[in-house]
């Protein structure tokens, strides 16, 4: 079995819902036509602010893959740990006493997280297709104390048998 572990700055974003709009002009003149003949075809995309993160997160996995010295992409089945460290709430700060890490229960889902450094490990060219991963297991933590938020991944592959 091999390891590849990394741990990545900046907060963990979930995997953004597609979003549609159909272009004005088109809007504008189906409604004062009244007809009901060609109907305008909705553009479907999702915000350049989780695109730049998706891609950050990416480019990141990318040097870390390069400098570990891998080359090609894994084409075989893999097992992904993830850990993600959010930031800790102004509210559950305190000056003299421990901070200790405790689970994150809010917003971000775990999976959509998953999904979304699924994704940027695909896209970095870490993993041939992120289907490749039939193993994830995710963690949500409040970061302790000084802690930055981040994202920790533990990728594993070349299993003689499936772990239990």
């Amino acid at each position: 079995m091999t390891l590849f572990h990394t741990t990545l700055s900046g907060l963990p974003r979930g995997k953004e819902r597609p979003r549609a709009t159909i272009p004005w002009p088109w809007v504008e003149k189906y409604v004062r036509s009244g007809k009901r003949g060609k109907r305008p075809i909705p553009r479907v995309y999702t915000s350049t602010k989780y695109q730049r993160w998706e891609q950050a997160i990416a480019d990141q996995l990318a040097i870390e893959w390069r400098r570990a010295g891998h080359v090609e992409p894994l084409d075989e089945p893999c097992a992904l740990l993830l850990g993600l460290y959010f930031p800790r709430p102004v509210s559950k700060t305190r000056k003299t006493l421990p901070n200790p890490e405790y689970p994150h229960t809010s917003k971000p889902d775990a999976d959509n997280v998953a999904k979304a450094v699924q994704d940027a490990i695909e896209k970095a060219g870490i993993v041939v297709n992120d289907s490749r991963i039939f193993d994830l297991r995710v963690v949500k933590v409040v970061c302790a104390g000084g802690d930055s938020p981040r994202i920790e991944v533990a990728l594993s592959w070349g299993f003689d048998r499936l772990p239990r």
